[in-house]
């Protein structure tokens, strides 16, 4: 039993390892997301939506500073606001707003960028063997309500620096089937790694259904393995030099229902 655990470790790193250095600049750690409580919701009902850092998909593992966080819901070409107020015992922020729209809305998610030393970035330096430089980085996260196979606004953009969006109607799909989904950075497609799971897919830390790469034009397609609640979440960075900083690095984070 003992040589079988320790065989199962060794494993374990080894694969890590490797996904690594397939995807460079992905670092394992607490993901921000954007967690509704459902996702369908009648024009004026209440919908109460859960903001969370976690490492097991998707479960919330620790609270975030209200102020570091912004919430809006997006419907009809229009971003607004929604407060937040943190709960030790949900262990994250929690946000409430009445659906606006019976059609397809979506709720937005941003953790505020932040800079921090390069030093703080593992297995990063700069050419020469010098330390790496500050690192700008930001968070974003959605989630679509109401999606169905009357509207389009499962392809509406929330307008973050970094985007996942729907190429596949989320309601058009069933279990068994295949979604196929575009990277935005800046407007523009973008090709970077990414993982796609569900909800309750593994009771381990960072296991995913799928780990893929976008192709030049940006998309990406996965099979949905199981109904539930999924995500999909891509990762990128750039050297970026400013005056606060050398290189940017940003997640995204799409929440979808399959039935």
């Amino acid at each position: 039993m003992t040589i079988t655990n320790d065989l199962c470790r060794i494993l374990h790193v080894a694969l890590t390892a490797k996904f690594l250095l397939v995807f460079p600049g992905y670092l394992l750690g607490h993901d921000f997301i954007v967690k509704p409580s459902r996702t369908m919701a009648a024009e004026g009902e209440s919908l109460t939506t859960a903001v969370l850092l976690t490492e097991l998909y998707i479960r919330p593992d620790r609270v975030l500073p209200e102020s570091s966080v912004e919430l809006h819901v997006v419907a009809g070409g229009k971003k607004t606001a929604i407060p937040l107020k943190a709960s030790e015992e949900a262990m994250a922020l929690l946000g409430s707003v009445k659906a606006p729209t019976s059609r397809t809305f979506i709720l937005s998610g941003h953790r505020l960028a932040s800079v921090r030393s390069g030093a703080n970035r593992k297995g990063t330096s700069q050419p020469g063997g010098g330390a790496a430089g500050p690192v700008k980085s930001e968070n974003f996260s959605k989630a679509l309500i109401n999606v169905s196979a009357r509207d389009n606004g499962y392809a509406a953009l929330s307008g973050d620096r970094l985007e996942i969006v729907p190429v596949t109607n989320p309601a058009l799909v069933k279990a068994g089937g295949e979604m196929a989904v575009r990277i935005l950075f800046d407007g523009r497609p973008v090709k970077t790694n990414l993982l796609a799971t569900y909800d309750g897919f593994s009771a381990e830390p960072h296991k995913v259904a799928h780990q893929l790469e976008s192709g030049a034009d940006g998309t990406a397609k996965f099979s949905l393995n199981s109904p539930g609640l999924w995500m999909v979440r891509a990762a990128h960075s750039l050297e970026e030099p400013a005056d606060t900083h050398s290189r940017y690095s940003a997640t995204a984070v799409l929440i979808f229902s399959v039935q």
